[in-house]
C-alpha cells in the first residue's frame, strides 16, 4: 500500500502546475494503469477533495460558461513525466489512446 501511495505522490507532482489536466484526462490516465491502482488514485482524489471542502476551499469541476472549453493539459512536458512513471504496458496503452 505504501507503494501505490508513493507513486500517487509521484504523479500529483508530476502535473504540470500551468498545463493541469482536465478530469477527461485523469480518466483516461486511470483506464490504463491497474484497477487497485486506479481505485488507490481515486480514493485520494476524493480524500483531498474532502479536506478542500472541510478548509472551506471548493473546487469547480464544473464549467462555469458551457461556452468555454476546458483546455486538456495531456500533452508537452505533462505527457512526457507521466508517461516516464508509469509501468511500461501502461505508458504504451497510454500513448496509444492519445495518438502519439
Amino acid at each position: 500500500m505504501r507503494n501505490l501511495k508513493r507513486r500517487v505522490q509521484r504523479i500529483e507532482g508530476l502535473v504540470n502546475e500551468e498545463e493541469g489536466l482536465t478530469v477527461d484526462d485523469a480518466e483516461l490516465v486511470l483506464s490504463v494503469l491497474p484497477k487497485e491502482y486506479a481505485d488507490a488514485v481515486l480514493r485520494r482524489i476524493l480524500e483531498i477533495g474532502d479536506e478542500n471542502r472541510a478548509a472551506g476551499k471548493y473546487d469547480h469541476v464544473m464549467q462555469r460558461s458551457g461556452k468555454t472549453k476546458e483546455r486538456s493539459g495531456l500533452h508537452g512536458k505533462t505527457l512526457e513525466l507521466i508517461l516516464n512513471d508509469l509501468p511500461p504496458e501502461c505508458a504504451a496503452a497510454l500513448s496509444a489512446k492519445v495518438g502519439i
